[in-house]
């Protein structure tokens, strides 16, 4: 018995000792990238327990190279069970006092999170959805101008039930619009004489081959092979798009995931012309847009996501880092990115 309390004492103090030490040096690295606040989340509320299934498998291991039993003997299971309870009880007793250090250690830190979380709470709950826009450096309307001739058989593809139609004065009397959703773009644009269709069953464009003289895709991403097809020959397609730093700043925060690769006019460019497209012009565009406030920069958030933003743990970051950053130069920034990318099939195709 008493080798088992000697195990005890001795994994505690190497674990606790490992754990504080990964603490401060977490806790240092975050404070730099100013994203501690999810860190201390972690040891906020009561203490819960977490299983440490890797550190038993390697306790197991462990074990089966070092012990002088008989494999698979009685006295080798009991040792072998002896083994992982010391462990369990070593590393509970470790975590638990890792998160009482955490509490005494940053108790300050807890307290403001207490009234910061209190004090996001309140704003998230008056916020609603604002849209905010700015001019592009480039003015898609009149570039399209030249396009969207009378005599001339256009769709637009996109997925934002018809609002980017509304955006020019004047459209051929042949237009299509393909959306995912064909009811509601119906509704948007029951006043003009548009015909409103969606992909087929088997998730290609609704037209023959060679039928449309220009394809208008704004911030949706097609069958490059399908857009190709569609085109007449000497036809144009003109690819409206977000490039990949546009809202970086909420995707960084927001998505569960990381984006990889760059799509900018270039990498669309590329794209187009490795199919047989010839590029005739590209557009591009890299802003930012300014909010003078917290409220202000969730309402726009908002208006990007399917669901209000709530008082969520995972989002505290997100959060402090807007706060600090309004606190630090007044405004919070979003960038955007955008461009616009006009190319031609051949002739001959």
């Amino acid at each position: 018995m008493s080798e088992y309390i000697y195990l005890i004492v001795v994994l505690f103090g190497m674990l606790i000792f490992t754990k504080i030490l990964s603490l401060e040096i977490s806790v240092r690295a975050l404070e730099k990238r100013k994203q501690a606040t999810g860190f201390y989340l972690q040891f906020d509320g009561k203490f819960r327990y977490r299983r440490p299934r890797h550190l038993l498998i390697v306790c197991a291991f462990v074990y089966l190279y070092s012990s002088s039993q008989t494999i698979l003997s009685t006295v080798w299971f009991l040792e072998l069970i002896g083994f992982i309870a010391v462990v369990i009880i070593a590393e509970g007793l470790s975590q638990y006092a890792s998160y009482e250090y955490c509490h005494i250690r940053y108790k300050n830190k807890y307290d403001n999170l207490h009234l910061l979380k209190e004090s996001i709470s309140l704003e998230l709950e008056q916020t609603g959805q604002k849209e905010h826009s700015r001019l592009l450096s480039y003015h898609v309307q009149r570039i399209t101008e030249d396009y969207f001739k009378e005599d001339k058989h256009l769709a637009f593809l996109s997925n934002d039930h018809g609002k980017s139609v509304n955006m020019f004065p004047t459209i051929p009397p042949i237009t299509y619009v393909v959306d995912t959703d064909k009811t509601i773009t119906e509704d948007t644009l029951i006043n003009k004489n548009i015909k409103v269709t969606t992909l087929t069953k088997e998730g290609s464009l609704p037209f023959k081959d060679d039928k449309l003289d220009v394809v208008y895709t704004c911030d949706v991403n097609y069958d490059k092979f399908e857009l190709y097809r569609v085109t007449k020959p000497g036809g144009h397609i003109l690819v409206s798009q977000l490039g990949h730093d546009n809202f970086m700043e909420v995707i960084r925060w927001i998505l569960p995931f990381r984006m990889k690769g760059e799509w900018n006019r270039q990498e669309c460019s590329r794209t187009l012309s490795d199919i047989g497209f010839e590029i005739v012009d590209s557009f591009e565009d890299h802003g930012k847009i300014r909010f003078s406030s917290f409220k202000e920069t969730i309402e726009f958030v908002n208006s990007l996501l399917a669901t209000k933003l709530e008082m969520k743990d995972v989002y505290m970051n997100f959060y402090t880092s807007i706060l600090n950053e309004i606190e630090e130069k007044g405004y919070f920034e979003i960038s955007t990115h955008n461009f616009l990318v006009i190319a031609k099939k051949p002739e001959s195709a």
